[in-house]
């Protein structure tokens, strides 16, 4: 019998989304009408969601529960209870889906989920044969990659497992390396007397893991100008203008070959 247990973490929205109503779809096909139901961990308790995932339904013969916010699952006592709910061997008419746009959870909650119902949705950027953005000196592409062989056919594209191999490193550097060029966009090397192109400064500057990911953000809606400049705009209609069109980036170096990858900036 299948796991009922899902978790879908990392910002690309729209292909968790898919995800997520791919589940959906797949009861629907095995059982027929499915009540579902959405809650918000910063809104209701993980007991009263999971009492919509147990309780059945009088008019569905299936109940399919999505909880936002999977990041808060600290406690001892809701992981506890997601492992007992497990091990009890539930149906898979009873179905809990849950959704963090943080690429990692507790890593406590991340064991209790089988491995093939968990999935990091990064791809738009990143986990394809050529990037939308360079990578500059972190882990996702340092080893560096032969991007023009690659493209003239001489050498072939990293596949999926090494990409997730570079992504992982990336992970674990972030949580346990100090601050620098390599995990965080536009910061200096952590060598104060290493050639590097950012702003150095030997004053120690706190910068917490969410200030990092959103360096990578910032970076990839900066819009490039001659001489190697980039303006980040704050303007929200322009910011959203930009956000829209990076589908359409991704879908053109998908379509085109021979279209050079890492050129965000440009683009934008």
């Amino acid at each position: 019998m299948s796991c009922p247990l899902y978790l879908f973490t990392g910002p690309e929205f729209g292909e968790r989304n898919d995800a997520i109503d791919a589940v959906k779809k797949s009861l629907k096909k095995q059982f027929g009408s499915v009540d579902e139901y959405l809650f918000y961990l910063v809104e209701t308790p993980l007991s009263e969601a999971m009492m919509s995932v147990q309780g059945g339904s009088l008019f569905s013969d299936a109940n399919c529960v999505v909880v936002k916010g999977a990041e808060l699952l600290k406690k001892k006592e809701d992981i506890e209870y997601l492992s007992k709910w497990i091990e009890s061997e539930p149906p898979e008419s009873n179905t809990l889906i849950l959704v963090s746009d943080e690429i990692s959870c507790d890593s406590k909650l991340e064991k209790i989920v089988p491995p093939s119902n968990r999935k990091k949705f990064y791809e738009m950027f990143f986990n394809h044969e050529k990037y939308m953005m360079t990578a500059g000196n972190s882990p996702l592409e340092n080893p560096k990659i032969s991007w023009d062989d690659m493209i003239k056919g001489k050498k072939p594209f990293e596949n999926d497992e090494q990409r997730n191999l570079r992504f992982n490193k990336l992970m674990n550097k972030i949580d346990k390396g100090e601050p620098d060029a390599s995990i965080a966009r536009g910061y200096p090397t952590v060598d104060t007397t290493t050639a590097t192109s950012s702003q150095v400064t030997s004053l120690h500057l706190p910068l917490d893991t969410e200030s990092i990911f959103l360096s990578w953000i910032g970076d990839g809606l900066g819009v490039g100008v001659s001489g190697g400049v980039t303006i980040l705009f704050f303007k929200k209609e322009i910011l959203l203008d930009i956000f829209e069109g990076w589908q359409i980036y991704r879908q053109m170096l998908q379509e085109n070959r021979e279209l050079k990858g890492n050129q965000i900036n440009t683009w934008n």
